[in-house]
């Protein structure tokens, strides 16, 4: 099985698997007080889509990467070429707070 470390926040398992350092996602209900710049990005905004591809309501659940806790790791599956997207893609299969767990977690998928 072929472990490919492609920088310093994205690792590759026999190019079916792949885990990516990045920011936690969090869901909470959409307030001022979540809102505010000093808890989240600038663009999470009433009327804007959120991390989930959803738009952000007032006082509804939203989903939103947490830039100010430490980062985790997120395991990734590839998905086959089809004739929409000729490349393939990933597809996110899950989140780990430690990058052993989302290693052995890639592993698994990769086949090994």
């Amino acid at each position: 099985m072929a472990t490919i470390r492609i920088n310093e926040d994205i690792t590759e398992i026999d190019g079916k698997a792949r885990v990516e350092r990045g920011p936690a996602k969090r869901t909470g209900k959409a307030t001022a007080k979540l809102l505010a710049n000093d808890k989240t990005a600038a663009h999470y905004q009433l009327g804007h889509r959120d991390a989930a591809g959803e738009v952000i309501e007032a006082d509804k659940t939203m989903t939103y990467l947490d830039w100010l806790n430490p980062k985790g790791f997120y395991v990734y599956s590839r998905v086959e070429p089809t004739e929409d997207l000729p490349e393939g893609s990933w597809l996110e299969d899950s989140f780990h707070p430690e990058e052993a767990a989302a290693m052995t977690r890639a592993t698994q998928i990769a086949g090994g």
